[in-house]
């Protein structure tokens, strides 16, 4: 910025003949030029570029020569650092939009291409160049989209359509996963601070006037840079950034059309490849667009350039624009789907040949962990603890592949606990206590309660009279209050309502002592362990059923013993105190009975033994 500050001061004085500005520009971009350092080549690019170069005539030549007189793996060093400054004064807009001329930016292309081959049969050889020779890197550049890749859309339009996660919510994981594959295979086993990158963001927003729209996105990246509260690097390198235009994103909100998106993106990445040929490029996207066909364009157009294409899933895979198995299927165009980053890194490090190592896998497993920890607002409990399980078994499944291979496994993602030891819940298997919490899978251990609900519900009189004032207005008060809000839904599978207890039955169920018994008949064997009324209940109902003693004792002793289970978190509920289900006798009846012959030839009733939906 100084060079270019100082080149802006010098002038060419034409009444006085002095051409000042150019003497310098001509000293160091021709003169000079064989003595200055890639770097020092950068910085006179990057002046030129903010001198504007139609300020001066000799701007696209002095460029030129520049770049023509830089071969190889120096020749890639300039066109890296040129885009990894931090804005938009990038090569493809040095090449293809401050050029004018196409004399001298087909030069500069025929240049790149030349270096380009003399750089890929050195690597199919296996010889080593200069630049090269102390340190082997990866030939790759990383292309990504931004809403819905990088960054949570929250689903507002037209920027796309995930409500996986709160707006403006870094996706676990990502950012490990750029720099994995930006690091590779080969080279340090880490990422060096001093290491220039390769990653490039293809954003479908436009270009508007100079770097308005590119100065935010800019600044949003440099954030994404700094260091976490947990002293982990976030964004591993200053990216480079591909805007779109106005007329493709005008197009797509007046029809709603991804096509000229597409196209866009397409046009963007076919520039960006004449500049880099010697690069594998890998794109990686959102399916809620229409990055998964401009990913077919780009194989299409340059089968040996594209290694891959990577696909997260916000929306139904069959809605994604320009999906066609088919006809995938028959050019080898093989898109991977994955919903959470780790499941992407695991494709990556398992396919032939892989794009990242072993400890990479490892590493971006734990940084999804430490992200979804660090994440603080959720659109809900229930979404968050959706995503906690989706990324569990992400990294479940790495860690399967870890072990195999001699690695270290990654701790999953603790559940929060809700419901605590010896509280009474709502199960889909009926009312349960708590006993115990696995945090890893987020599953309570809980008692069954079986018994019949008769019995249930007398218990729950009891307990509810214990705490009840025996006279009084306000005991009267609170016991209509119960009578009112204890309905029954007839939908319910157990009889019971689902909906919460208000006021009255809340109180009081919270107000119930916990040290009774939940349970009076712990030993199923024993005699002293049978109530009057469930002796009395329970054998009536099992000799109507005809069985014999020994099934019904067998029955008898499976509701009264408890059961135990481990219930998801997801599916615990509440606790509603039990209530009998009340039947309309005006309704349909309750049994439709499944005879061989039709009901209207029986003239008995139903035998036993009979088969029968209730």
């Amino acid at each position: 910025v100084k060079l270019g500050l100082l080149f802006y001061k010098i002038k060419d004085h034409r009444n006085f003949n002095g051409k000042h500005r150019t003497e310098l520009i001509n000293l160091l971009a021709v003169e000079r030029l064989s003595i200055l350092t890639v770097i020092s080549r950068v910085i006179l690019l990057h002046s030129l570029q903010l001198l504007k170069l139609r300020a001066n005539p000799q701007a696209e030549n002095w460029v030129r020569n520049i770049i023509l007189n830089t071969h190889q793996d120096e020749l890639s060093e300039l066109k890296t650092l040129t885009d990894s400054k931090g804005d938009y004064f990038c090569m493809p807009k040095l090449i293809f939009d401050d050029i004018r001329s196409e004399a001298v930016r087909q030069d500069i292309l025929r240049h790149i291409r030349r270096e380009a081959a003399i750089q890929q049969t050195h690597i199919q050889m296996g010889t080593k160049s200069k630049w090269r020779s102390q340190v082997r890197l990866q030939w790759r550049k990383v292309l990504s989209d931004v809403d819905d890749t990088l960054y949570c859309s929250g689903g507002m339009y037209p920027a796309g359509v995930d409500k996986r996660f709160t707006r403006k919510t870094v996706y676990p994981g990502v950012l490990a996963f750029y720099r994995e594959l930006d690091l590779g295979i080969e080279g340090p086993e880490e990422w060096q601070d001093d290491r220039v990158g390769n990653l490039v963001f293809l954003s479908a927003r436009p270009h508007v006037y100079k770097d308005m729209s590119e100065k935010a996105n800019y600044a949003k990246f440099e954030k994404l840079r700094a260091r976490g509260d947990d002293g982990r690097k976030g964004l591993h390198t200053m990216p480079s950034l591909l805007a779109g235009d106005l007329a493709s994103g005008s197009s797509f909100l007046a029809t709603n059309d991804y096509e000229p998106l597409a196209k866009k993106k397409f046009d963007n990445f076919r520039r960006f490849v004449s500049i880099y040929p010697e690069f594998q490029h890998l794109f990686v996207c959102d399916n809620g667009q229409g990055d998964v066909r401009a990913g077919e364009m780009m194989f299409d157009s340059f089968p040996y350039e594209f290694e891959g294409l990577y696909v997260q899933v916000v929306t139904d895979i069959s809605k994604t624009y320009g999906y066609a198995p088919d006809r995938w299927r028959e050019k080898e165009f093989r898109p991977f789907f994955f919903r959470t980053y780790p499941e992407a890194a695991l494709h990556a490090a398992t396919r032939y040949p892989p794009l990242i190592r072993l400890e990479g896998l490892h590493r971006i497993c734990a940084d999804a962990v430490k992200d979804f920890v660090q994440i603080k607002q959720w659109p809900s409990d229930t979404v968050k603890a959706e995503r906690r399980v989706e990324l569990n078994q992400s990294v479940w499944r790495a860690n399967v592949f870890l072990e195999k291979h001699g690695s270290q496994a990654v701790d999953l993602i603790p559940a929060s606990r809700k419901w605590s030891d010896g509280e009474k819940v709502r199960t889909p298997y009926g009312i349960a206590i708590v006993r115990g919490f696995n945090p890893e899978f987020d599953l309570y251990d809980v008692e069954l309660d079986w018994r019949p609900l008769d019995t249930q519900v007398e218990e729950h009189n009891k307990s509810l009279e214990k705490v009840q004032p025996k006279n009084g207005a306000q005991g009267r008060r609170k016991g209509k209050t119960l009578e009112t809000v204890l309905e029954t839904d007839e939908d319910d599978d157990h009889g019971v309502s689902q909906k919460h207890i208000q006021e009255g039955g809340e109180s009081t169920a919270e107000n119930q002592d916990d040290d009774t018994p939940y349970y009076p008949f712990v030993e199923s064997n024993s005699s002293a362990s049978k109530s009057p009324e469930t002796e009395h209940d329970v054998p009536a109902a099992d000799d109507e059923l005809g069985g014999d003693d020994d099934a019904g004792e067998s029955l008898d002793d499976t509701f009264r013993s408890p059961m135990r289970a481990q219930v998801g978190a997801r599916f615990i509920a509440k606790f509603t105190p039990p209530m009998l289900p009340k039947v309309d006798k005006r309704s349909t009846p309750k049994f439709a009975f499944w005879p061989d012959k039709p009901v209207s030839e029986f003239k008995e009733p139903i035998p036993v033994g009979e088969q029968c939906s209730t």
